[in-house]
């Protein structure tokens, strides 16, 4: 069921908190700093009417009480409508009691009829009171159900109901013990550079990043979201706004991988070509990727490609096709919708054939990274989608109208933020079974070790801003936690992934609580754990977290020691200039004091670090020290973000800016032999820190 902390006696709610209630809707929070915060009621009532309460009429008239009072009723008569609640978690597979709503009067026959996932069918039948069904019905004889997702049919008298019966694990997949002190590292796969890249990274430069991990000790490879965008008209490249959480964005291809390549020769001619070289060496030089222009030379070449697959793809080819689409029922609806702003019929069916062939290539070049013997793939799974994107188009039932979501104002971010992406709406979450959550992690989880889920308090509340409003005006909303972890906890087992979840920002109480109870990995950030305060700069890293040193928003760490991230907030507006002095003072200040106890940190734990000769060796020693910090903690995995390696300064997204900053496009200044000499320097550095990674790579 929706959380029901907001349910106070009814005698002493207004009505619209009252409603509000009914429909989990919290009309106050406690933001970042502990402190209340009011939503504002013209907010409250715009949520409520995107989750289908009949109050905007109210709106224009003043809200009369006697109105909402009739908005309350018709709510209270909706929920008290249903037999049986639309889904049942049995944590372990142990079925709790059953509660069934019947009428006050006499006694019904309840029939209980549990189709398991696996087709088999336990029933249960029986004269019972009101009351009794409102205690729990029995299971007798159904024993432990087997994991999976069950169907649940109810029959009391001329009234049914279903229900989905999630049968899962408490706790999400650990290898072991779950006590590994793993490493790995990170990059946005745009960022990487290479003698064959297009201007852009790709699946082959990410096989090639991942060879040199693993053969540093390192058990995991991590990259921004890897899903489908768009990058013509609309232009979206941003991975946080993905036209689908359900496929790939073949952009990454590694074209000259694809089993076509090698016969023909169109698509090899025209790659060869002295025009379509010269512009790839442009694109390639640049420090700022252009999707669109690298998305169109490389679409050339893959139209060339599928056209080739279709003329003379042999048997085998073709079967491994239709298994693909047999496998992934929504692909064909998938590339439809891409070709639908095609005029033409026969350019419509060319551009979905494109898609299709893309899809299946992506997915087998993702099989390919994700063999065992390989660094395991850190994935990451956003949030939203983009709201003209597929997911909103293939289930409009699922995400609400007129409001977007983002995160109320918090230390980082003065004026909130608004992520622009529709919220999935958790009454109709409810009613499909969480099927397509499941679908979202299934689609991962597949090729990933470990899965990143992005704003992991979304499993709890997600912070909904209507149509027009300001984000520090939004109003939050519960959602069904524990089904959700349910289905969180059931994937990752049958998929073999780690779970870790993103939980910085404004984290409510019993998030964390939540989350070590169903073994998921927290998020440590040593930026955001400095205490300039505190006798010792840094907080202790936990275990069961993955620790790094900052996020793709925040600024790397030599740009952190600079005061980069200050200077953004000046150009943005969040701070003035004289407040912009002051910080810049206090960072001095305080890296100066971090420094001083890292350099004493690492002397007691007997690890070398660089001579100070210079500002880069300044920051060399910087990086290193904090490095061996988290190595010798014992968080779960350590993971290094490529940019903090190279003694990057620059963010790769500063939040809340739009065009006017490169966001999601600055690549790396480090070729590739310099990545992998850096990363064999920190494979040794954080094997004499005791963490020389696990030798247990691979995917799910």
């Amino acid at each position: 069921m929706l959380s029901q902390k907001n349910t106070h006696p009814q005698s002493l709610l207004p009505p619209l908190d009252e409603l509000a209630a009914l429909y989990g809707v919290n009309t106050r929070y406690r933001d970042s700093k502990g402190r209340w915060c009011q939503s504002p009621p013209e907010s409250v009532r715009a949520v409520l009417s995107a989750m289908g309460a009949e109050v905007e009429a109210e709106l224009e008239q003043g809200a009369p009480r006697a109105r909402l009072q009739a908005a309350i009723g018709a709510r209270r008569a909706e929920l008290d409508a249903r037999l049986v609640e639309p889904v049942l978690v049995a944590w372990d597979g142990i079925m709790q009691p059953i509660v069934v709503r019947l009428p006050v009067r006499g006694d019904s026959k309840v029939e209980l009829i549990l189709t398991l996932e696996g087709g088999e069918r336990r029933q249960w039948s029986g004269a019972v009171s009101a009351s009794e069904a409102r205690g729990g019905l029995p299971r007798s004889g159904w024993g432990l159900l087997p994991f999976g997702y069950h169907q649940l049919y109810v029959r009391a008298g001329s009234s049914v109901g279903e229900a989905t019966v999630i049968s899962a694990p408490r706790r999400c997949w650990a290898p072991g013990q779950g006590d590994v002190r793993e490493w790995g590292v990170f990059a946005p796969l745009y960022a990487l550079r290479s003698e064959r890249d297009w201007g852009a990274g790709d699946l082959a430069d990410l096989e090639s990043l991942g060879d040199a991990v693993g053969a540093a000790g390192g058990s995991a490879v991590g990259v921004l979201p890897l899903l489908a965008a768009f990058l013509n008209e609309p232009f979206e490249p941003a991975p946080y706004r993905p036209v689908s959480r359900l496929f790939w964005n073949e952009f990454y291809l590694a074209v000259d991988r694809i089993a076509e390549w090698e016969r023909c020769s169109e698509a090899r001619d025209l790659w060869a070509a002295t025009d379509t070289q010269a512009q790839i060496a442009r694109l390639r030089a640049r420090d700022l990727v252009a999707y669109n222009e690298t998305m169109a030379v490389k679409r050339q070449v893959l139209e060339r490609l599928e056209r080739c697959f279709r003329e003379g793809a042999g048997q085998e080819r073709t079967q491994a096709l239709a298994d693909y689409v047999r496998f992934h029922p929504d692909v064909s609806d998938y590339a439809a919708f891409r070709a639908r702003p095609e005029v033409s019929r026969d350019r419509r069916e060319e551009v979905r054939r494109y898609h299709l062939y893309c899809q299946w290539q992506m997915e087998q070049q993702m099989d390919r990274l994700a063999r065992p013997q390989r660094p395991g793939l850190f994935l990451d799974l956003p949030v939203g989608v983009h709201p003209e994107g597929f997911d909103t188009w293939r289930w409009p039932e699922l995400f609400a109208g007129r409001v977007s979501f983002g995160a109320p104002p918090d230390t980082f971010f003065a004026k909130g933020q608004d992520w622009d992406s529709r919220p999935l709406r958790p009454e109709s979450m409810r009613a499909q079974g969480h099927r397509y959550f499941a679908q979202c992690l299934r689609h991962h989880m597949r090729h990933a070790r470990y899965l990143r889920v992005d704003h992991v308090m979304a499993l709890h509340r997600l912070f909904w801003i209507p149509e027009g409003a300001d984000a520090v005006d939004g109003v939050y909303v519960d959602y069904p936690a524990e089904e959700l972890y349910a289905v969180l906890c059931l994937e990752s087992w049958r998929n073999r992934t780690v779970v870790a979840g993103e939980d910085l920002g404004t984290v409510p109480a019993g998030v964390r609580a939540s989350m070590r109870r169903h073994g998921v990995l927290s998020t440590w950030v040593l930026q955001a754990s400095i205490r300039p305060r505190a006798a010792d700069p840094l907080r202790a890293v936990p275990r069961h977290v993955v620790a790094s040193l900052g996020t793709h928003d925040m600024v790397p760490l030599a740009g952190f020691s600079r005061g980069g991230d200050i200077d953004a907030r000046l150009r943005t507006g969040q701070v003035d200039a004289a407040g912009a002095r002051r910080e810049a003072a206090a960072r001095h200040r305080l890296m100066g004091r971090l420094s001083a106890w890292l350099q004493a940190w690492t002397a007691a734990s007997d690890i070398k670090l660089p001579t100070v000769d210079s500002e880069r060796d300044a920051e060399e020693s910087l990086l290193q020290a904090s490095l061996a910090y988290l190595a010798s903690s014992p968080a779960a995995l350590v993971m290094i973000n490529l940019d903090d390696l190279l003694l990057e300064t620059e963010p790769q997204n500063l939040p809340g800016t739009g065009a006017e900053e490169p966001n999601w496009r600055r690549r790396l200044r480090g070729t590739q032999g310099h990545v992998h000499m850096a990363i064999v320097r920190v494979g040794s550095l954080l094997a004499s820190c005791g963490r020389p990674g696990s030798r247990e790579a691979g995917g799910g």
